[in-house]
């Protein structure tokens, strides 16, 4: 199995490919809290998406922003 993560501004997000029903699983690994500093495994966000395509693009908003929608 692949494991992609994508680097952002402000986290680093995990994507991982379900093999029971193929859908893609984005999960937040390591987020910097501002003053808090970097955490790994803290942040609570994660999403599941169709296809690898709308994880990238959607994912990226919390790799970049921190954004838990």
């Amino acid at each position: 199995m692949a494991r992609i993560i994508l680097k952002g501004n402000v986290a680093d997000v995990e994507l991982v490919t379900d093999s029971e029903d193929g859908q893609v699983i984005a999960k937040c690994v390591t987020h910097d809290f501002g003053a808090g500093g970097v955490k790994a495994g803290e942040c609570p966000w994660s999403e599941r998406y169709d296809c690898m395509d709308d994880a990238t693009e959607y994912a990226a908003d919390h790799a970049d922003t921190g954004r838990q929608s």
